[in-house]
């Protein structure tokens, strides 16, 4: 049965966040600041070494390199192709062609680079990436009409269309992705899991033209002692189609329409896509994935370091003097990184004596107001008085920019209404900026450059919130040219995100899109992820809960080491630890109010370990006890740095739980004959302590937590000898 994991989403006004062919069988492989306030000057928060993983097991994929290699060059020296169209309606394999393959050395890397040239002019070329450091080659196919008239109708054009071997009991597994504000996004990143038997077959694709959205662009393949995890890295509509075949799954990866013919000299491209091979289980699979994304798909700073994700607090919306004498309240005393400014700090709106907008905030009304920094929050016209004291204490700032949409009668409409799509909601005062428009991507791009230089901003925050860019480019498309609008679009926005990088190659870009909804591997090349979704945006105990942060978190990490968690609720975080706990991660964003926060020595403590913690979220993902989302059950999950010989269990006994005896579980990841050290954060919960363990104890005997209802306890694992 054929499934497809494609849902529409309605319109979303997002809340202000309150504080990112042949192959050999399955083997037995090893298992393996500069405070200028200007931005993109060096951003890193803290010592990189510290809180991004050094790796030194590329020797142990030797084999397994090999054979991902043997599988894809089978077929790019072979008769078949990695990848398929149609020409007017011809299927590729049946199109002679010439082929000319050329291989070369990038970073270390071998690359490989082969042209297919059809006698008309089109000329197909293929280029693949295999790491030196992982069992693991990406690739992207381009396309270009190299002669003097107009190309045949290109359709079905897959970047990847592929056979894996696989043999014995396949599955496939991915998540849901995330939703629309209010509409179970307690679900986010759920797990799916489908049977790849003979005759099964699955196809998936995101809503909305945004890759992430009801959609997870990572899948695993999982048989006998082997599997592959396969990425897309497409910021628009992609489609995913898996079918199982006697010998293993099939796999076709593209654009989901596209049927448009070129124009003399022009060019598109297809989606990129990653794929890695293991042997073993697939929570080793899941580790080397995970260490790929953090050398090869997460941005640096110009020391080609992995930048740190923050800990953050949130500003509320008044007026900078304000905000300055709040912020002077914990001076000093609050571990954090960054003051973060969310929506609504331009335009022109009312403000009070006290500096508080009268009435409910315009943020979303004033799209398009740009070049208007409110004069009753920033008086001088200038961010400058507020971003220079936020660097004079040591701190970074944020700011919140939607610059892809526009409301009616905004400046940048009266000015540049050509530039813009128009949208049906709202009774059509919505609008999105056109990408595909060179003018319009080069105003984008100094835009935001001047700005970002001119107020002191050090790290900058991409929001997103439309639900019908897919319809608007099926609106767009010329006749004969179904798709080009939205290959035109993202490519113009992986411009301005690549120009942002080149002139501040430092910074640190926040790609949010309505909560994690463009979290595909092209955009985790260039970005981070800091509010992975919406779930939190409403208040605490109305509509979300720490529970659901917790699983959404075990459900993500599996995939992917780098992103935020965040919060809206304010004051109730620091009552307990059990909800301030539930939010450790690689980055974390609060809701707390600055003054609050600063003043109150638990909430101070609380923050700390939140900071501390983060540094072991970049290694390596178990899960020891999982458990879906319900406020009854018992869960763990475990991050280990190898290379600091450091790591954490996260434990949660959640609010309705009956169970009287200790949670009991075996950690993961250790050499047996190591010895460790156990630490818990609440001294009486780990029963029958002992001064130190060996691997092999805690491995294969375990160790037992005994907590009250509602209690968060974190173990700290430390390698003693």
């Amino acid at each position: 049965m054929k499934h497809k994991n494609t849902i529409k989403i309605i319109a979303l006004l997002l809340s202000v966040l309150f504080l990112v062919p042949i192959l050999a069988e399955c083997g037995s492989g090893n298992d393996p600041s500069d405070s200028t306030g200007t931005a993109g000057t060096d951003t890193s928060v803290s010592d990189g070494n510290r809180f991004t993983p050094t790796f030194n097991d590329a020797d142990s994929y030797t084999e397994m390199k090999k054979t991902l290699r043997t599988l894809i060059m089978s077929q790019i020296e072979g008769d078949s192709l990695l990848f398929s169209f149609r020409l007017d309606g011809a299927a590729s394999d049946s199109i002679p062609h010439e082929k000319n393959v050329s291989f070369g050395e990038e970073n270390g890397n071998e690359t490989v680079k082969a042209v297919y040239r059809l006698k008309d002019g089109l000329e197909f070329t293929l280029y693949v990436t295999f790491f030196a450091d992982s069992p693991s080659a990406d690739w992207v196919v381009r396309v270009k009409n190299t002669s003097s008239v107009r190309s045949g109708i290109i359709s079905e054009l897959y970047g990847t269309d592929t056979k894996l071997p696989l043999a014995g009991k396949r599955t496939l597994n991915t998540t849901t992705g995330t939703a629309l504000l209010g509409e179970n996004d307690v679900k986010d990143f759920s797990p799916l899991s489908f049977d790849m038997s003979d005759g099964c077959s699955e196809t998936f694709s995101p809503t909305a033209a945004k890759s992430s959205d009801r959609a997870w662009p990572y899948f695993d393949l999982i048989g006998d002692g082997c599997g592959y995890i396969f990425a897309i890295g497409w910021t628009g509509s992609w489609l995913a189609d898996f079918s199982g075949t006697a010998e293993g799954v099939a796999i076709k990866s593209g654009m989901k329409k596209l049927s448009a013919y070129l124009e003399p000299g022009e060019e598109i491209r297809t989606p990129s896509c990653s794929l890695t091979y293991f042997d073993g289980s697939a929570e080793k699979g899941h580790n080397i994935f995970r260490r790929l994304i953090l050398k090869h798909y997460s941005p640096t700073n110009e020391k080609k370091q992995v930048l740190t994700l923050p800990v953050s607090v949130t500003t509320l919306t008044y007026r900078d003097d304000v905000i300055i004498s709040d912020i002077e309240k914990w001076q000093g005393k609050l571990d954090i990184d960054l003051i973060w400014m969310d929506a609504g700090w331009y335009g022109k709106f009312d403000v009070d004596d006290s500096g508080n907008v009268i009435g409910d905030l315009p943020w979303g009304v004033n799209l398009g107001n740009w070049y208007t920094i409110n004069p009753g929050l920033f008086p001088s016209g200038s961010m400058n008085k507020l971003t220079g004291y936020v660097h004079s204490i040591g701190k970074k700032f944020i700011l919140w920019f939607e610059p892809e949409r526009a409301w009616a009668n905004s400046q940048m409409i009266n000015e540049h209404r050509d530039w813009y799509y128009r949208l049906s909601y709202n009774n059509g005062s919505e609008y999105i900026l056109n990408l595909g428009n060179e003018k319009a991507r080069d105003w984008m791009l100094d835009y935001l450059t001047d700005f970002l230089k001119e107020n002191g901003i050090d790290y900058y925050r991409q929001d997103f919130n439309c639900h019908e860019l897919e319809r608007i480019f099926e609106k767009e498309d010329a006749e004969g040219r179904v798709g080009i609008s939205e290959i035109r679009h993202i490519e113009g926005l992986y411009y301005v995100f690549d120009g942002l990088r080149e002139r501040f190659p430092s910074i640190l870009i926040d790609n949010c899109a309505s909560g994690g909804k463009r979290m595909d591997i092209e955009m985790l090349k260039r970005s981070v992820v800091l509010h992975r979704t919406d779930y939190v945006c409403l208040d605490y105990g109305s509509h979300w809960d720490m529970e659901g942060v917790q699983t959404q978190t075990q459900d993500l990490s599996y995939w992917l080491p780098l992103y935020g968690t965040s919060v809206g609720q304010p004051v109730r975080l620091f009552e307990d630890s059990y909800l301030t706990r539930s939010l450790i991660a690689p980055g974390v964003g609060l809701g707390a109010p600055v003054g609050y926060a600063g003043n109150n020595v638990r909430a101070r403590r609380l923050i700390s370990e939140l900071s501390d913690y983060r540094a072991y979220c970049t290694g390596d993902y178990y899960s020891l006890v999982y458990a879906p989302y319900d406020k009854t059950s018992r869960l763990a999950y475990m991050f280990w740095r190898e290379d600091l010989g450091e790591g954490i269990v996260m434990v949660y006994i959640r609010p309705d739980n009956t169970d009287t005896d200790p949670l009991h579980f075996n950690l993961k990841g250790l050499a047996p004959d190591g010895v460790y050290t156990v630490t818990p954060s609440e001294k009486q919960a780990l029963t029958g302590r002992k001064e130190s363990y060996t691997g092999k104890e805690l491995t294969e005997n375990g160790i037992s937590v005994k907590a009250d209802p509602g209690s968060a306890v974190i173990l700290k694992i430390k390698k003693v000898g």
